[in-house]
């Protein structure tokens, strides 16, 4: 049984303004089930599909990177926070047992000296090609 894919409807009058009595005749039609279902399906296969899976996961992947980069940043900055109140910390005990403000230089060498087996503050910076004030 070959049934047509439209069906015709009765035409139907439309008013066309509410104070005139102008009509305008619609003739319309009605759209069978299988029609309905076979648009919808020609329609969804002329969506544009999802983007470039390479193009999606190089996407994501870069979101990762800034994300692992701005965790490492916030790692940093917190590492740096703990270090200087502790070298302030250090400074004040330094302090509270008698060393001079003179001679906190001193001391802070010798630390370094103990940290990094007898080299000097100058000379770690020139060892990890740290621009020293004077250049």
């Amino acid at each position: 049984m070959n049934l047509p894919t439209i069906l015709p409807a009765p035409a139907k009058w439309l008013s066309l303004n509410q104070g005139t009595h102008e009509k305008r005749q619609i003739i319309s039609s009605l759209v069978s089930p299988a029609s309905s279902l076979r648009r919808m399906a020609t329609r969804a296969s002329r969506k544009s599909p999802t983007p470039n899976p390479a193009r999606r996961d190089a996407a994501q992947t870069r979101r990762q990177e800034l994300s692992d980069a701005h965790a490492a940043d916030l790692e940093r900055l917190e590492l740096r926070k703990q270090t200087s109140e502790e070298f302030k910390a250090l400074s004040g005990a330094a302090r509270e047992a008698g060393v001079q403000s003179k001679m906190f230089g001193v001391f802070h060498d010798a630390g370094y000296k103990g940290l990094y087996g007898g080299l000097s503050n100058e000379a770690l910076k020139t060892r990890k090609r740290i621009p020293t004030n004077n250049s």
